[in-house]
């Protein structure tokens, strides 16, 4: 009975954070999944979409560059994953736009209980003011459940098909931009799923960037007492090789790392989650032009 418990808060939980945990670039699975007040590369979109007319990828030669798309897979964990994503920002028009697939295939989640997803969707984000913008996302997503047999008889029907099946979510976000001096701050909130179709979240963080070092924190389903989960997370870019990042953080206290390379235009990055349960690992290729 307690098993059954454990799946029950599983199918409530999983499908509001999940969808999102392993489908950005590597370079945020390695920052914590802080990602809600970061929303500056190929994920922006998704991400928090507000975050689109600000995008600006980070790198020795794209501080020009207005589009960035990525690829991204998993790199020997537990869990297989494909996804590739665009965004890009127009300067003139203050605005940005952004689109992006991704697939998980059978995680295990729990002893004998997994979950596959499938997500394509776009986001679109415009400024407001000089420093407040707002973006909104649109996206399909398609949860298959694998239980055991003798789970059956202990979950209801009714809970499995809650989060079983195709629904469509619609993110809505703000962010607060603000330059003060060398260093970027951003304050930011995205209302996910916001029609309730899987389960309504709020996510909310802020981030400092300045002189080489990005720091972030995000509290997901902020509003969530039980529920709620905190994330934090760093980059950094030493001054003696500014083409080298490293990346850490802590994912709902879960240990997260990892490295990227900048050659020019492109880049790549690798990234590590140890989980509680178990561990992700994906490995990022992008190009910003």
């Amino acid at each position: 009975m307690r098993y059954a418990l454990v799946v029950l808060v599983l199918l409530a939980v999983v499908p509001a954070n999940a969808q999102n945990a392993w489908s950005f670039e590597a370079r945020s699975l390695a920052m914590g999944n802080v990602v809600v007040p970061v929303a500056n590369d190929s994920a922006s979109w998704l991400q928090n979409p507000a975050g689109l007319p600000w995008m600006r990828p980070s790198g020795v030669e794209s501080q020009d560059a207005t589009s960035r798309v990525s690829a991204t897979t998993d790199l020997g964990g537990d869990a297989d994953t494909i996804g590739v994503n665009y965004s890009a920002r127009d300067e003139e028009m203050r605005r940005g736009w952004g689109a992006g697939y991704w697939e998980l295939g059978k995680y295990e989640v729990a002893p004998m209980v997994s979950l596959a997803i499938e997500r394509f969707g776009a986001g679109y984000g415009t400024r407001v003011t000089d420093e407040l913008s707002v973006g909104l996302t649109v996206a399909q997503v398609d949860f298959d459940w694998t239980l055991p047999v003798m789970m059956y008889p202990l979950v209801s029907a009714n809970a499995i098909n809650a989060y079983q099946g195709k629904e469509t979510i619609f993110d809505l976000g703000l962010m607060y931009r603000q330059l003060t001096g060398d260093a970027e701050v951003k304050w930011a909130v995205v209302g996910r799923d916001l029609a309730d179709s899987m389960t309504f979240t709020i996510d909310a963080g802020a981030s400092v960037a300045s002189n080489g070092v990005l720091v972030g924190v995000e509290m997901r389903d902020a509003t969530d007492e039980v529920n709620s989960i905190f994330n934090v997370g760093a980059e950094w870019r030493p001054r003696q090789e500014p083409r080298l990042t490293v990346l850490a953080g802590l994912a709902d206290g879960n240990t997260t790392y990892g490295l990227g390379w900048d050659f020019d235009r492109w880049s790549i990055s690798i990234a590590r989650q140890h989980l509680d349960w178990n561990t992700a690992a994906a490995v990022s290729v992008a190009g910003s032009f």
